[in-house]
């Protein structure tokens, strides 16, 4: 209590021992203590009001940092499975790429074997048909034998072929850089593969079908003109 209502009071408690109060007087006085309620009611609910919105904003505090936390959890969540997802999908690719790479050695290994037999097998038939003609015409043989027909010279073996395919140390990691995805043993395969072919007309079908439709050559054209130019260049 103020200090000025106490004061106020007092003096009232002391008038009413004084004099007897009036009927207006009570009135009076009643409307006082009306007026007293309502203020101490409007007090009790201004109190009241000021600590409900003290718990509102302290339910909205904690309520939004639920929410941050939540979508922060939510946030990690989906980064993980995500995470998992790109790694499957790079296991799986790097798997059939594998796969293919093998494939592709075995065809090309299964083609080179299938080949070599058929040009070893031809050759002795020309060595079988020499000595008819020498039977045929001995005389002939000895009177004249400068005049004897050359034989034809005999087609570089695949070795020497593939030695003319080996391209120096840079072209070399240029060509399984850019042109082969980095895949050195690929490389070799392939280069293994062009040196059993007979033809330019075979290597194009070859690099053009087998082997363009796995790598991208269009980012480096020049390697690629290099590395076709050392493949056509037995056939020049």
């Amino acid at each position: 209590m103020s200090t000025a209502l106490s004061s106020a009071l007092s003096s009232l408690q002391s008038a009413l021992q004084a004099e007897v109060p009036s009927a207006d007087d009570l009135q009076f006085l009643d409307s006082l203590c009306v007026q007293a309620h309502q203020a101490k009611f409007r007090a009790e609910v201004a109190e009241a009001k000021a600590e409900t919105e003290a718990q509102f904003a302290a339910t909205q505090a904690e309520l939004a940092q639920a929410q941050a936390a939540a979508q922060a959890a939510a946030h990690a969540q989906l980064q993980a499975q995500l995470a998992a997802v790109q790694a499957a999908a790079e296991s799986r690719l790097n798997a059939a790429l594998t796969d293919h790479v093998a494939a592709l050695g075995e065809r090309t290994a299964s083609e080179a074997t299938s080949q070599k037999p058929a040009a070893i097998h031809q050759e002795p038939a020309a060595i079988h048909q020499e000595p008819v003609a020498i039977h045929q015409e001995p005389l002939a043989t000895r009177q004249e034998p400068a005049a004897t027909s050359p034989q034809p010279a005999a087609s570089k073996s695949v070795n020497a072929r593939y030695a003319n395919l080996n391209a120096g140390l840079n072209d070399r990691l240029a060509f399984v850089k850019h042109l082969f995805g980095g895949d050195d043993q690929d490389y070799q395969r392939i280069v293994a593969y062009l040196a059993t072919l007979e033809s330019k007309a075979e290597c194009e079908t070859f690099i053009r079908e087998a082997v363009q439709p796995d790598y991208d050559w269009s980012k480096s054209p020049d390697v690629a003109d290099r590395f076709l130019a050392l493949v056509y260049a037995r056939f020049e």
